[in-house]
């Protein structure tokens, strides 16, 4: 028989209370890792999350205007500008004087709106009565400039425009007004619509079609203007660039623009009388250093005489074409724009790489436009960040914009902790 020993409860019961301590105990470490784990993998989700490119503002450098400087002539007042570019210089003295048959370019202008022509095509005829040869015998009796007329002739419509824009015909030119307006009062006040429309705030067009009146009246920013527009009409660019035409009854008539082919004049009208002394709108092409043509427009108006205002085209186009250069509109370092990392730090600029060369009338801004991207850190000095253009009327570059020096990426402080 088996006698069993007495138990010892003590005992038992210490080492009960020793396995429920460290059961106890793995279950607090159990928790805690897993709260510790938790944290590790809520702070590493957040440390992957993406973080935001840095923008940049951009900073549009200025362009200062440059000097050219201009043979303007002594007497009178002048203007001078390119085709597309409307006035580019002109003289401080820019009040309304007679502008004399120079404001037939208006007329010639006035009549192409109301019965256009194309390039080789001689229009409508236009009949000679009575009352167009009383008008030629009246300029002609007060010493104006005339293209003989009879009774039954006929001229087409751009037979007529040559007569009124080659030898200058006054008599012409209110003819072609009347039978395009109806009426003289009419066409005046066309035509002083039209020089309105076309930013000739400062001309008034009175009395006749022909200029000879001293109530017509404009300024040689005005005049710009006009030679502008009419150079843009290929039937008037055509007419004033020839030196002579053959025309019925009167035969061979010949451009009183004289100056046609210097300098590369291609036209466009002279205009003298007592009260307006000498008035010359002039156009001319000439090639730039990288062989493109540019079409300036020049006035001169109030000069003492016609001669006097043609023999001052020259050098004020000379001066003109040698204003423009290919130059640095922009320096190389120039900044252009600043990046700012959300994460703090110091801002980072962004510099042109190099010099920005363009061809440009050194007179005139060029346009600049800056281009900048987003960009994802880090980022070292020198990493390209986009561009800069410029642009005139003549030409255009870019060239590259880079950072100025590096742009660090964010602490992971910043990557876990941020909101």
């Amino acid at each position: 028989m088996h006698i069993r020993e007495p138990r010892d409860f003590e005992a038992v019961k210490s080492k009960r209370q020793a396995r429920h301590r460290i059961k106890k105990f793995r279950k607090v470490v159990f928790v805690c890792l897993s709260i510790v784990m938790g944290f590790i993998l809520v702070g590493y989700a957040a440390y992957l999350r993406p973080y935001p490119a840095v923008a940049a503002k951009t900073i549009t450098p200025t362009t200062p205007v440059g000097q050219v400087a201009l043979n303007w002539p002594a007497v009178g007042q002048a203007a001078i500008g390119a085709q597309g570019q409307g006035v580019m210089a002109e003289t401080a003295a820019q009040k309304p004087v007679p502008i004399a048959s120079v404001a037939k370019v208006m007329t010639a202008l006035a009549v192409l709106k109301k019965h256009p022509l194309l390039i080789g095509q001689q229009g409508p005829s236009i009949p000679i009565t009575a009352e167009e040869v009383a008008r030629y015998n009246n300029y002609y009796s007060n010493d104006g400039s005339v293209v003989r007329v009879e009774v039954g002739q006929q001229l087409t419509e751009y037979q007529a425009l040559q007569a009124m824009l080659l030898p200058s015909a006054n008599n012409i030119s209110d003819t072609l007004a009347i039978w395009a307006y109806g009426s003289m009062n009419d066409y005046l006040v066309a035509s002083n619509q039209l020089a309105h429309s076309l930013g000739m705030t400062q001309t008034t067009l009175a009395g006749d079609a022909s200029g000879f009146s001293p109530q017509t009246v404009s300024t040689a920013h005005d005049l710009v203007l006009l030679g502008e527009a009419a150079m843009k009409e290929p039937v008037i660019k055509e007419i004033v660039g020839q030196k002579s035409a053959v025309l019925p009854l009167v035969g061979t008539v010949y451009n009183v623009n004289v100056f046609l082919g210097r300098g590369g004049i291609t036209g466009i009208k002279t205009g003298n009388t007592e009260e307006a002394g000498g008035c010359y709108l002039f156009a001319a092409e000439r090639a730039l250093a990288d062989g493109q043509m540019v079409t300036s427009i020049g006035a001169i108006a109030g000069a003492t005489s016609l001669g006097q205002a043609m023999t001052g085209s020259i050098p004020l186009l000379d001066s003109f074409y040698q204003g423009f250069s290919t130059s640095s509109v922009v320096a190389k370092g120039t900044v252009v724009g600043r990046y700012t990392p959300a994460w703090g730090g110091p801002s980072v600029d962004a510099i042109t790489a190099q010099d920005t060369l363009l061809l440009n009338w050194r007179g005139s801004k060029a346009a600049i436009k800056v281009q900048l991207d987003s960009l994802k850190a880090p980022q070292a000095s020198l990493a390209v960040a986009g561009n800069l253009t410029a642009q005139s009327s003549y030409g255009k570059t870019s060239v590259p914009v880079v950072l100025a020096s590096p742009i660090a990426a964010p602490t992971w402080q910043w990557r876990i902790f941020r909101r």
